[in-house]
């Protein structure tokens, strides 16, 4: 599962890159998506055959029905309405995807705290877990606001894989 998924956020990270008609754009999986879609799969409880095909499905079918929803969207000329939403309403609905979207980060990152209770990220076991992740995306950030160079994401990343590979070269790499 998570082999096809980064796949699927290379392939199009290709496609755009090479297709786009944008210099440096930078393309990816939504969070949103990514999020759902781990719900769904961790939800079932069957073979993991049965788990990608669920998967499969959802995806396509969300698919579909976005696809429908822009088309009646586009017919009736109803994207005038969007402008009724009020800001602190759509304010909350991005922050709110930013929150899901933290709270996945500080766990892919391992920072195993009780994330209900900001103080337990300061706990020193668990800060030195998620503090050189906070620093490297504040870095990021201000190197791409500074240079606005594309190359940018991609060298800082391989900067940062390099050093581990050196450790893990006896370890196996099994995605999926």
């Amino acid at each position: 599962m998570i082999g096809l998924i980064l796949f699927g956020n290379f392939a199009t990270c290709l496609l755009i890159g090479l297709a786009g008609s944008f210099r440096g754009t930078i393309a990816g999986l939504s969070p949103a998506l990514v999020i759902v879609m781990a719900t769904i799969a961790a939800s079932v409880n069957a073979s993991e055959d049965a788990i990608l095909v669920t998967v499969y499905c959802a995806l396509a079918l969300s698919a579909v029905a976005t696809g429908a929803c822009c088309l009646l969207i586009g017919f009736f000329r109803l994207a005038v309405l969007m402008r009724f939403i009020p800001y602190p309403v759509a304010a909350g609905f991005v922050s709110g995807l930013g929150g899901i979207v933290c709270v996945a980060a500080m766990s892919s990152m391992a920072a195993d705290a009780d994330l209900r209770d900001a103080s337990s990220l300061l706990n020193p076991a668990v800060a030195g877990v998620w503090i050189p992740g906070a620093i490297y995306g504040v870095a990021l950030y201000i190197a791409t606001r500074r240079w606005g160079n594309p190359l940018i994401l991609p060298a800082s990343v391989v900067a940062l894989i390099l050093p581990f590979c050196r450790k893990t070269a006896n370890v196996p790499l099994v995605i999926g």
